[in-house]
């Protein structure tokens, strides 16, 4: 990202980096949150951190299938439980039983509650990966918009109060929002390596361990996991030509001519065309999305013994204990049931646009709304414009972006106020995009439109 780069540039991107970080840790660190119920599940399951790095017990006895094995992945229970092994806590005496009915103080009198002082050590690793996140939303609005973008978003995410209250609970919103960020951060860098397979398998690779820890995390990965193959299979083929084709002659007859004209024609003159270079196999780009998919399998199974014996079987066990579990929220708590499209994708869009969001809580503006549509439709046309280089990071981009919403929209069964961190996320992804391109476009329409001054007359030295 720094190559060509002066020095003190260098030095002032760093210093842009470490500011948001610095920021994002200290209002992270010192936000406040009330318990919340699922926290309990998460430090009481802790034990596995124990089981996995400590004891090294790998037996089907020690993972045995149950409720706890199947209710979620186990990468967030490693990076709280190491931190409460570190700090000297008792992993096996931990209760994951929180009885939902009953207050957190009712729950601390029968022993099934976190302690205040667990609480707060197993909130730490969260607070972390929360401005770390950030952090990551930085650089990836950075890369693609600019400094300005970057830190729009940040600004937007650090100061929601939405994000405040779920990124910092021992839950595995922070952590899951970590690994994504950043394995997006390496796809949009890996573009320029595609058809160089040697130099491409790295990138995918490390790409796909992050993706890896992410599913690890929380099985909403999948989303993102399903656009990285799609990219792959559609993206670099005729389709994407064709798709274009079609983009462009709806918009010439719906008298946007210059729209369908931007889509049609590369204005940068020295963009290489989608194809790969003459004589190399089109199966090169393949290299890399095999790769991220590969490692990302992997690491996912690796990090759960629960998996060992039947990958493929007890993955699915997963879901469909995550499917059953919705459905049987709707059935205790009908009040917050979600069963039509419309009232999904109203809830996901009002929560991640404008309940506790930055513009809206704190300026009483709603720009999030506004800059989340014009972001994602700038993408959207950016993502589908022919090109190599960048245009093909904004389609990745898009991919993700589009797929988890989607995915999250259709999902969303139940009602639980944290569903809605990873769409959050990607309205203040959007909105700093808005903002980055945007700045680029009046720099360009000043410079374009101002009269450039006329060069002084040298004067003569005398004779």
């Amino acid at each position: 990202m720094m190559a060509g780069l002066s020095p003190r540039r260098r030095l002032v991107e760093a210093a842009l980096v470490l500011g948001v970080f610095l920021a994002a840790l200290v209002v992270f660190g010192t936000a406040k949150a009330k318990i919340d119920s699922d926290e309990g599940n998460w430090i009481g399951t802790t034990r596995y951190f124990e089981t996995y790095f400590i004891d090294r017990e790998f037996s089907p006895e020690a993972w045995a299938d149950g409720y706890w094995t199947r209710t979620q992945p186990m990468v967030f229970r490693y990076v709280i439980g190491s931190w409460l092994w570190l700090r000297g806590h008792d992993l096996q005496i931990q209760n994951p039983n929180y009885d939902y009915s009953k207050t957190a103080a009712a729950n601390r009198r029968l022993g099934i509650a976190p302690s205040d002082d667990v609480l707060l050590d197993a909130r730490m690793p969260a607070r972390l990966m929360a401005a770390l996140a950030v952090t990551m939303l930085y650089l990836v609005v950075r890369v693609l918009a600019g400094p300005l973008g970057g830190l729009a978003a940040a600004i937007s995410a650090t100061g929601s109060p939405y994000l405040e209250e779920h990124l910092i609970r021992a839950k595995a919103e922070s952590t899951l929002m970590f690994f994504l960020l950043a394995a997006l951060l390496l796809a949009i860098l890996s573009v320029g390596r595609l058809y160089r397979p040697w130099s491409a398998v790295p990138w995918g690779l490390a790409t796909g361990v992050l993706l890896g820890l992410a599913f690890g995390t929380k099985l909403t990965t999948i989303l993102v996991l399903i656009a990285v193959a799609v990219w792959g299979i559609g993206l670099d083929q005729p389709i994407a030509n064709g798709l274009r084709g079609w983009l462009a002659t709806r918009l010439d007859r719906l008298h946007m001519p210059a729209v369908a004209r931007y889509l049609s024609v590369d204005p940068d003159p020295d963009a290489v065309p989608d194809a790969p270079p003459e004589g190399q196999h089109r199966v090169s780009v393949w290299i890399w999305p095999l790769s991220a998919l590969a490692a990302a399998g992997f690491v996912f199974v690796v990090t759960n013994p629960f998996l060992w014996p039947d990958p493929v079987g007890r993955t699915w066990l997963l879901f469909e204990n995550r499917r059953d579990e919705m459905t049987q929220q709707q059935k205790d708590v009908p009040s917050r049931a979600v069963y039509t499209l419309g009232h999904r994708a109203s809830l996901v869009w009002e929560r991640s646009v404008y309940n506790d969001a930055f513009s809206p809580s704190r300026l009483g503006w709603p720009l999030e709304g506004v800059l989340t549509v014009v972001g994602a439709a700038w993408l959207a046309v950016r993502a589908v414009r022919p090109g190599r280089g960048r245009p093909r990071a904004e389609r990745q981009v898009f991919l993700w972006l589009a797929l988890t919403w989607l995915g999250v929209s259709l999902g969303l069964g139940f009602l639980l106020q944290h569903y809605f961190v990873p769409t959050a996320m990607i309205a203040t992804l959007l909105s700093g995009l808005a903002v980055g391109w945007g700045a680029r476009a009046a720099r360009q329409l000043v410079r374009r439109w101002l009269p450039t001054s006329s060069p002084r007359p040298v004067t003569q030295p005398a004779a």
